[in-house]
C-alpha cells in the first residue's frame, strides 16, 4: 500500500471537518452540486459524498426551494430527500 493511499483519506477527513465548521459559522446548512443537481446536508456529510471532487458548487441556508425545483438529496447524507431510491 503506497503512502498516498494512506494520506488521501486522512486529508479528505480534514478537508470535510474544516469545510463543515467554516460553513456552519457562516450559517450555511447545505452544499449544492450544480453539475448533478444534488443537495448535500452539511450536518451529515459522509466521505462517500466526495465534496473534495466537486467543482461547480454553491452553499445555501435552505434546501426547500431547490427541492421544489427538482434538485435531489444525496443518498448518503440527505437520504430523506433522495428521489433516486
Amino acid at each position: 500500500m503506497s503512502i498516498l493511499s494512506k494520506i488521501i483519506p486522512f486529508l479528505n477527513k480534514i478537508y470535510l471537518i474544516l469545510l463543515k465548521s467554516r460553513l456552519k459559522v457562516l450559517g450555511y446548512k447545505y452544499v449544492v452540486n450544480n453539475h448533478t443537481d444534488e443537495i448535500h446536508k452539511l450536518s451529515n456529510i459522509k466521505t462517500n459524498c466526495h465534496l473534495e471532487l466537486m467543482t461547480d458548487i454553491n452553499y445555501v441556508k435552505s434546501s426547500e426551494e431547490l427541492l421544489k425545483d427538482g434538485y435531489n438529496g444525496c443518498r448518503w447524507c440527505y437520504n430523506e430527500t433522495d428521489t433516486d431510491k
